[in-house]
């Protein structure tokens, strides 16, 4: 249940920030992008939130998703619009490019091609939808 894997998530989330900010010590230009089925959503409130370690420094991190995560629940990622579970954690290095109006960033609905839908999607691929970020670079 949560109240035994909720902390273990926070304790992960302190160490990826950890992680993080040594890639950028080495190196300060360094572009990180964090993805994956991150188990967990981004809209709980700050004191139950796994993610406000990295909610809470918006001047270095960006769920580049968090439209998504307060959107329609139909682009959510997970689930057939359960939940959206599956994060674009991106660095200040760039903010820049997730900011022109060529970025973008979306879920995937692969389902919508199956002949039988979600449950066609989900029983055969994944109870995931892929979601995608798409960079302007200059």
């Amino acid at each position: 249940g949560v109240e035994k894997t909720e902390p273990k998530r926070v304790e992960v989330a302190r160490i990826l920030k950890s992680k993080i900010d040594s890639i950028l010590a080495a190196s300060s230009k360094a572009k990180i992008i964090v993805l994956g089925d991150m188990n967990d959503i981004l809209t709980d409130p700050p004191n139950s939130n796994v993610f406000e370690i990295f909610i809470e420094d918006e001047n270095d991190f960006l769920f580049a998703d968090m439209g998504i995560a307060i959107g329609n629940s139909a682009n959510w990622s997970w689930g057939n619009g359960n939940s959206h579970l599956d994060h674009i954690l991106i660095t200040n290095e760039l903010f820049d490019e997730f900011d022109y109006s060529e970025s973008e960033i979306e879920t995937i609905q692969i389902d919508n091609y199956m002949e039988f839908g979600w449950q066609d999607y989900a029983s055969k691929v994944s109870d995931h939808l892929p979601v995608a970020l798409k960079l302007k670079f200059n």
